[in-house]
């Protein structure tokens, strides 16, 4: 189990740098991004995370995100 998870975070690390890049090299998939991160993150920690960053979005216009089971998967 061990090596199961050391395999999904080096999978997150490598997507996420990817991403990273990807967005540094073109404006219009950072704005594609961040729409994308505004319909799917649901978590007010995952959205003060990215405050500040490129990758920052907006508080929902409902108000803030109902939490969810502590998983980091989308919910809804």
């Amino acid at each position: 189990m061990h090596a199961d998870r050391r395999l999904e975070t080096q999978r997150l690390c490598t997507l996420g740098r990817a991403w990273m890049v990807l967005g540094e090299r073109s404006e219009s998939f950072r704005e594609n991004g961040r729409k994308f991160l505004a319909s799917y993150i649901v978590r007010d920690t995952d959205r003060a995370a990215l405050a500040g960053t490129p990758w920052a979005v907006p508080e929902p216009v409902g108000g803030p995100a109902e939490p969810t089971g502590g998983d980091g998967e989308h919910v809804g």
